[in-house]
């Protein structure tokens, strides 16, 4: 996959003749080439270009070592090469890639947590241990009715800014890599996260403080 990491090819795998394709184009055309049985090494190798900055940045803004985001980047890429012919187009590309991310990122915390709790003994009392619990599971309850509606109100953003927004918040990517996979100015980027901003904080009111990592 290194072999290519300078410029994708001209004209991309199946790419329509007139104009220059959007970097949408390019991708869908990839992943149809890819489906189909066509030339999967150049179609993956178009997907890879295109996503392995954005993919190392979505490790980094974890916190991981950079050996860690290397690993896991390349991990990410393994799994899509093998889900790649069942993905249905049901959801945008960009957001199941980065749901393929977010697991590997969740494999990765649940082993190392693991592996730490292997060596560790805990003695706490039965009645704080209840408490805990207790409030505990009144957070989830909580947190689980404020994320139904926040999705319930963006799945109602027009779709570039609804794009935009899942990009930015859920998959923390900066404007430069949101406007790279959208085909988008970076200015253009921020005008739809503040619209996405303001018509979520008039929807929602101020059940929702955390809007401000929109920005």
């Amino acid at each position: 996959m290194s072999e290519g990491a300078s410029a994708a090819p001209r004209g991309g795998p199946e790419l329509a003749s007139g104009g220059a394709p959007s970097a949408s184009d390019e991708v869908a055309a990839a992943i149809r080439a890819f489906q189909r049985g066509g030339d999967r090494e150049r179609a993956f190798r178009l997907l890879f270009e295109r996503f392995y900055r954005p993919l190392i940045g979505f490790f980094a803004r974890k916190g991981l070592a950079t050996d860690v985001c290397l690993d896991l980047t390349q991990e990410t890429f393994l799994r899509i090469y093998r889900g790649l012919g069942g993905y249905r187009h049901e959801a945008r590309f960009e957001t199941w890639l980065f749901r393929i991310a977010a697991t590997t990122h969740l494999k990765y915390l649940r082993s190392r947590s693991a592996g730490k709790r292997a060596g560790e003994e805990v003695s706490v009392e039965h009645d704080s241990v209840q408490l805990e619990n207790g409030a505990r599971q009144l957070d989830r309850v909580l947190a689980g009715e404020r994320r139904r509606l926040l999705e319930r109100a963006i799945e109602e953003l027009p779709p570039k800014m609804r794009a935009c927004l899942v990009l930015r918040v859920y998959h923390e990517l900066a404007y430069r890599d949101i406007a790279a996979l959208q085909g988008l100015s970076i200015q253009t980027v921020k005008a739809h996260l503040f619209q996405a901003k303001k018509k979520l904080e008039a929807r929602l009111g101020n059940a929702f403080r955390g809007l401000d990592a929109i920005a």
